[in-house]
């Protein structure tokens, strides 16, 4: 499933930021938790926030288990959204979230190319370089019911597409004619 976000300028994007790490990020993360371990409807799940210019994107995704179906997979990923738009993330997810955030945002101002490339980002998108010695507070300061609110706000089905890559068939890929 893909998501339409705003550009990477909107102020949405740090609760964005910390659903995707909520849903996504890790073992125990919402999807891998819930569609790998739980119901096992999937061998693998996670989400992608593609933060752009224009339009951004949030992919989430699964690979099924044997013997599931992709309507099984697509239901899985829609509760999971679903639950997130219904109630409140924990305050343990939310720290845990906004930590791992956090963390990756000062691992990237470590090296000249990480300070570089912020710098970079800062200046040509927001129009002020300073912008990278806000970032971690605008992160710090995202609460349980802004990533609530832009997952109301953005995960809904008419603002989806869904997309559905299957095997070909035996047949097929051997190289006989199709039936």
């Amino acid at each position: 499933m893909t998501f339409l976000l705003p550009k990477q300028t909107d102020e949405d994007v740090y609760a964005l930021q910390v659903a995707e790490s909520i849903l996504a990020n890790g073992e125990s993360s919402r999807l891998y938790n819930s569609l790998v371990y739980t119901k096992q409807v999937a061998s693998e799940a996670g989400a992608q926030l593609d933060l752009r210019e224009d339009v951004s994107l949030f992919v989430v995704y699964t690979i099924l288990a044997g013997g599931k179906s992709p309507a099984d997979g697509e239901a899985a990923l829609a509760a999971e959204i679903a639950r997130m738009q219904d109630a409140s993330v924990t305050a343990a997810e939310l720290e845990k979230a906004k930590n791992q955030l956090v963390t990756a945002k000062l691992f990237e101002l470590e090296t000249n190319d990480g300070k570089a490339e912020a710098l970079g980002r800062a200046a040509v998108l927001y129009g002020d370089p300073n912008r990278i010695n806000t970032e971690v507070a605008r992160l710090q300061t995202v609460t349980a019911a802004d990533v609530q609110r832009v997952m109301k706000k953005y995960f809904g089905a008419t603002n989806r597409v869904v997309l559905t890559y299957l095997p070909e068939p035996a047949a097929a890929a051997e190289g006989a004619p199709a039936k």
